[in-house]
């Protein structure tokens, strides 16, 4: 882990919060124990395809190649912490609006009443 890492880890341990998308569910910033345990997830078709973190499907593009991720919602779930990234599409009208309620239920509902913060 490199000094910046080190210092971002030091200030989410002192303001206890995630400062960036890289913070949630990103294994090669983690200790070894932590390793590939998170889960990769996108919102595609109305629902919600996970796919747990390995060193074959290190990214959502290598999970799901035919999903275009800069339309998509997508993220990661840590459960060491239990927290969950939402990434928003990076294109479209989506990208403008708010986090659509049936998505947040449906995480909600997969990932056990996970702490959500969006990006």
């Amino acid at each position: 882990m490199n000094w910046f890492k080190k210092i971002l880890k030091l200030c989410q341990k002192v303001n206890n919060r995630p400062l960036t998308y890289l913070d949630i569910g990103h294994s090669e910033y983690d200790t070894p124990e932590y390793k590939n345990n998170n889960i990769l997830w996108v919102f595609y078709g109305g629902e919600i395809l996970t796919e747990k973190e390995s060193d074959i499907t290190p990214t959502h593009s290598d999970a799901w190649d035919f999903i275009s991720m800069s339309n998509s919602y997508y993220g990661r779930y840590d459960p060491s912490t239990d927290m969950l990234s939402i990434n928003k599409p990076i294109v479209g009208v989506h990208a403008f609006r708010d986090i659509p309620s049936q998505l947040m239920f449906k995480l909600d509902r997969k990932f056990n009443s996970p702490i959500m913060k969006v990006f």
